[in-house]
């Protein structure tokens, strides 16, 4: 009974072993990368509504609707969706963290910035911008780092990704 009580038991902690490494880089960026599509899709509805700010065609009450309409919900929806990505502790593991949190920061600059139009605040939302701009530099390296990972199965993770 020893005898065969050790060979599994060595089986056992071999196919263990790997379980608590992070997910393989393909499967890892198979997760990811469907998230990208949302992400650019985001970044165009922040972008037109900023263009429309600028060019006063849309009113505050108009800009808290899209907010409250678009952007939080997708803003959160990413970051949940980010967040649901699990990776054991390791290297990757470390460079997902920076996405999560980049997204994180989004998702709470674009409540402070809808806050600041329902309060008409500059200051709360001079502070959304920064939140917001840190996120962006947040993202950018997280963009950087995971790249490195992915070129080394000759994959890359389009942050923008182009649809049909």
């Amino acid at each position: 009974m020893r005898q065969l009580f050790l060979p599994l038991l060595l089986v056992f902690f071999t196919a263990c072993k790997n379980s608590g490494s992070d997910l393989p880089i393909r499967e890892y960026h198979q997760a990811v990368q469907p998230l990208m599509y949302e992400n650019s899709q985001l970044a165009d509805y922040f972008t037109d509504l900023a263009g429309r700010i600028h060019l006063e065609k849309v009113s505050g009450d108009q800009v808290a609707e899209e907010f409250k309409g678009k952007l939080i919900p997708l803003a959160k929806r990413l970051q949940n969706n980010a967040q649901r990505i699990q990776l054991r502790e390791g290297p990757l593991a470390r460079v997902h963290a920076g996405l999560v949190e980049a997204w994180d920061l989004r998702a709470k600059s674009y409540a402070e910035m809808l806050q600041a139009y329902e309060s008409s605040d500059n200051s709360v939302f001079e502070k959304a911008l920064k939140g917001n701009s840190v996120s962006k530099q947040k993202e950018e390296l997280y963009f950087g780092l995971a790249n490195r990972y992915f070129a080394t199965e000759n994959l890359r993770l389009f942050q923008f990704p182009e649809t049909e």
